[in-house]
């Protein structure tokens, strides 16, 4: 075990230690990373916040339309009331003038029966 030691020790002095250069640019490219996933990590939030009100606004919109569509639905029925009664009414009139006009005929049913016998005598 302790050759086993002796010789990790070797090789690890064997191997060149990385030029300073090299050591800086890994740094920068390390630093470069962080920066750019703080960057997206930023950019994640905004767009979950971005998301969050696109749903609050679409749950908005949606209360506003089923509003609506009771809105709706209730006007739709009014009108339907309405034209029931305006249909009533007409129906009521016709019967109301018809009940006038044979009330007329029978009021003048008489006068026509007198004044027909003096039509057929002049005629004739």
């Amino acid at each position: 075990a302790a050759a086993a030691a002796a010789a990790a020790a070797a090789a690890a002095a064997a191997t060149p230690a990385p030029p300073r250069d090299s050591l800086a640019a890994a740094h920068e490219t390390v630093l470069d990373h962080e920066a750019v996933m703080k960057e997206l990590l930023e950019e994640q939030r905004q767009l979950q916040l971005e998301l969050e009100q696109a749903k609050a606004e679409a749950s908005a919109n949606y209360s506003e339309l089923e509003v609506l569509r009771k809105e709706r639905q209730a006007w739709m029925e009014e009108m339907s009331a309405l034209d029931q009664c305006s249909k009533a009414v007409d129906l009521a009139s016709v019967h109301k003038a018809d009940a006038q006009a044979q009330q007329l005929a029978t009021n003048l049913e008489p006068m026509l029966r007198k004044s027909l016998p003096i039509t057929h005598a002049n005629l004739g």
